[in-house]
């Protein structure tokens, strides 16, 4: 009898669970000085037994008319959460540093920023039964956009202000299955005549996770092949012989020819050391917080690499004492995390190992978006350091699309009278 009441009782807690402006607002944040803008952290209910954690904090600039963006990790099983404390928010833990510190640069100077951690199961996210944490692409849209739903319940002042999905790596599929989700969603409501739009405006990717087939291990080793951390020669015996390789997660039969396998481990070897998310970051380590080849960071695990020898490995310092910190009794009490919620993860490795993938990828999404031109815009960054979802793979999907007009030709992209990347874009 005390099984079945404990369990009534968890499932009656997370029926109570839902946004509310009031209960919800985060009053300060321990060891961070005053807020710069309001800052709310809380639940958005899904099914009576599964909600989404949030963490949406106004614009410090002009809240009621600035853009809203939604941000997703990627994974599959990492928290929004943990970028929101070491990226975007207004106090970041940086590398080697072990205290909480402003971010000079928060997301919040000019938009209104709602961190989501999804699906069920990550960070503080929770879900009663183990369905509730049984996950694929099209469940994970589906329950994002619930919980988007009663976000606009909570806070209906926003509905009007622009919307724009972004993520990054493995959200390269969470934000576009979204903008699907509502793009669907605004359609059926002006077939039938009815006012229930969202203000969508598209969506944005940093190294996303777009053409399964292209991105992550199709092109790991051809991408540090040419930035010299593998001998070209490696790549251009594997190149002679066609060796293929897909990530694990995509369940593709590989019919290699004998001696890839062998070039593949070499290659990868050569590598092991390195920060797959960053291949020139510095890395330190957990336990004496000194400069180290040895441990991944804590972005190794955004986007959990099935071969890769680093998915085991454990977090770097700025992973363990992010980690450390919203574990803490008072953080947690600061974020309205119930008592009864499961201690936080950078990324959940049982999640990730149960989540079942689609293996169209988001790239047609793309295809059907771009046919509102005039109604949606849609940015696809990428650092091209990054080896897990490397530019290679995305500029090779990208020149791959049939109908897709370019506009602006490859061109430098400048800031205060500096080169920092290059962009080109298209129709």
């Amino acid at each position: 009898m005390a099984f079945v009441i404990s369990i009534l009782f968890g499932s009656l807690a997370y029926q109570a669970l839902g946004a509310d402006p009031i209960a919800d607002k985060v009053q300060s944040l321990p060891d961070c000085a005053p807020l710069p803008s309001n800052m709310f952290s809380g639940y958005l209910p899904v099914t009576q037994q599964k909600a989404l954690h949030y963490v949406f904090v106004e614009s410090m600039d002009k809240p009621a008319t600035d853009p809203i963006l939604l941000w997703f990790n990627g994974g599959p099983g990492c928290s929004s959460l943990s970028d929101f404390f070491v990226q975007h928010g207004p106090y970041i833990f940086d590398d080697g540093e072990t205290v909480i510190k402003p971010n000079p640069y928060p997301w919040s100077i000019r938009a209104n920023v709602l961190d989501i951690d999804s699906p069920a199961g990550v960070g503080y996210s929770i879900g009663n039964t183990t369905d509730d944490l049984l996950s694929n692409d099209i469940s994970t849209a589906d329950d994002a956009f619930i919980a988007l739903q009663n976000f606009y319940k909570a806070y209906p002042q926003y509905r009007k202000n622009d919307l724009w999905i972004t993520g990054e790596s493995y959200a390269g599929i969470y934000s576009p299955y979204l903008a699907w989700k509502i793009h669907q969603w605004n359609l059926e409501q002006e077939m039938n005549n009815w006012n229930d739009t969202y203000n969508l405006k598209g969506f944005i990717v940093g190294n996303g996770m777009t053409d399964m087939y292209i991105d992550t291990d199709n092109v790991l080793l051809e991408s540090v092949a040419n930035w010299n951390l593998i001998p070209v020669s490696l790549w251009k015996q594997m190149d002679a012989l066609e060796c293929t390789y897909f990530w694990g997660k995509v369940s593709e039969l590989q019919h290699n020819a004998e001696g890839c396998d062998e070039l593949y481990k070499k290659g990868m070897g050569l590598i092991k050391d390195l920060d797959i998310y960053d291949l020139f970051r510095t890395q330190y380590n957990a336990n004496t917080n000194t400069q180290s080849t040895l441990k991944p960071s804590v972005s190794q695990r955004r986007f959990l690499h099935s071969r890769h020898p680093l998915k085991q490995a454990k977090d770097s310092y700025i992973s363990y004492d992010m980690e450390s910190y919203v574990n803490r009794p008072d953080v947690r009490q600061a974020l309205n995390i119930p008592s009864f919620v499961q201690p936080f993860q950078d990324c959940n490795d049982d999640l990730y190992n149960t989540y079942s993938v689609l293996r169209e990828g988001s790239i047609w999404i793309y295809n059907i978006l771009l046919g509102y031109e005039k109604r949606y815009r849609i940015m696809h960054y990428s650092g091209d350091t990054d080896g897990a979802v490397a530019t290679l793979g995305t500029r090779r999907w990208i020149t791959q699309q049939e109908g897709w007009n370019v506009t602006n030709e490859w061109r430098p992209w400048t800031t205060d009278g500096d080169v920092c990347h290059h962009s080109w874009s298209g129709t």
